[in-house]
């Protein structure tokens, strides 16, 4: 059987957090002088100070840079759904690292490598929906008449004939795209700099305070106003998650469950996410046949002569017939509705759990600290199941 979304595995990790300057760091722990910068910004400026940030966020972003043209590199030569994954999942992660390292860097050339960043990622996006699309759709039970099973393995095949498509072009926008991987990085903000451990907690807190803020949003009672939401939150657990794996040894040996806490609610919210972006799908394509058979059956009206011409043959004027998949829309949006059901009562249910742990709260205070409050390693005990 080939690689599906479910068992896929998670390609390895650049490691950024390897980097000799955030190992240094995190090993020696807070200095005398970052311990006073907690109450004010006296050790700001300095040039140690500033070099050693620059350092780190120099190497932090050439791993993650590194990491993204070996996968474009892999991608030429082997285009399959995994290599594509791959190559997503490391622009991700290069582009999650420059977007939490913004304030430390010149703006104009981090919005600029941002901005290329950003725009071969989403050129991808509508092959890696219908990669895991088609994979929905081979899932969803059979339907019980030969009809209604003939519509949906011609819904099937168009998804097919569209990916053939967007195969075809994707391997030309690579070979045409592939100098962004090359682009230099950004040199650091002119002014003061922070010390590497003010660095890293102003990136962490800053990613908590938006997941959170994402979170209150939600509102689980109104499942129907709760797509674009849902979507955002789990852009913004995924950029958490990023982060946290960047910054690991300043964690300590509890941030693998963090990371795992994180990857929990990002997968749950991917599975909703899926299933109403294919609802959505369904239900274009729906609306897209409804609206060519109007056409047709006005062209046909407004052409036929009148009065009727000895011989005329009108069944010809209606073929081929328009096609009409409303059955099989029915039967696969009934399904993704009970799948959506499920994984949503999940996810309220997590998220729930984190609120009941003050997430807000005690990973601030983690994130500060460097050291994992009490409550959460019970949390972990629990994910780890």
């Amino acid at each position: 059987m080939g690689t599906t979304r479910a068992n896929r595995p998670t390609p390895p990790r650049p490691g950024p957090h390897r980097s000799p300057a955030v190992r240094a760091h995190a090993a020696a722990g807070p200095s005398p002088r970052d311990q006073a910068s907690r109450g004010g910004p006296a050790s700001r400026g300095t040039p140690g100070g500033r070099g050693a940030l620059h350092r780190a966020l120099q190497e932090m972003l050439e791993t993650r840079r590194v990491g993204f043209q070996k996968e474009l590199g892999r991608v030429a030569g082997e285009w399959t759904a995994d290599s594509i994954h791959d190559l997503r999942v490391a622009c991700r992660r290069y582009r999650s690292a420059l977007r939490g390292f913004a304030p430390f860097l010149d703006e104009a050339a981090t919005k600029a490598l941002g901005a290329e960043l950003k725009g071969f990622m989403q050129a991808f996006n509508d092959l890696r929906d219908l990669d895991v699309q088609l994979e929905m759709l081979a899932q969803i039970p059979a339907p019980a008449r030969p009809g209604v099973r003939t519509s949906l393995d011609e819904v099937t095949a168009w998804f097919t004939a569209r990916k053939g498509r967007l195969d075809a072009e994707l391997q030309q926008f690579v070979r045409e795209h592939a100098a962004v991987g090359t682009l230099p990085l950004p040199d650091p903000r002119p002014g003061p700099l922070p010390t590497v451990p003010e660095g890293v907690r102003a990136v962490l807190q800053a990613e908590l305070d938006e997941a959170v803020r994402r979170s209150h949003a939600i509102a689980w009672d109104m499942p129907q106003e709760t797509v674009v939401p849902l979507h955002d939150l789990r852009i913004q657990f995924k950029r958490l998650r990023y982060a946290v794996e960047l910054f690991a040894p300043f964690l300590g040996k509890e941030a693998p469950g963090l990371l795992k806490v994180c990857k929990n609610v990002q997968d749950l919210l991917g599975w909703i996410h899926d299933v109403d972006l294919l609802a959505e799908t369904l239900r274009k394509l729906w609306r897209r046949q409804v609206r060519d058979r109007q056409r047709l059956v006005r062209a046909l009206v407004a052409e036929l002569p009148w009065p009727f011409p000895r011989g005329l043959n009108l069944e010809a004027r209606f073929l081929p017939a328009p096609r009409d998949h409303r059955k099989v829309f029915l039967h696969v949006l009934a399904d993704l509705s009970a799948q959506r059901e499920r994984h949503y009562g999940a996810a309220r249910s997590l998220l729930g759990n984190l609120a009941s742990l003050h997430w807000s709260e005690s990973l601030a205070r983690w994130f500060s600290e460097g050291s994992c409050p009490p409550i959460w390693k019970k949390e972990f005990a629990r994910h780890a199941v």
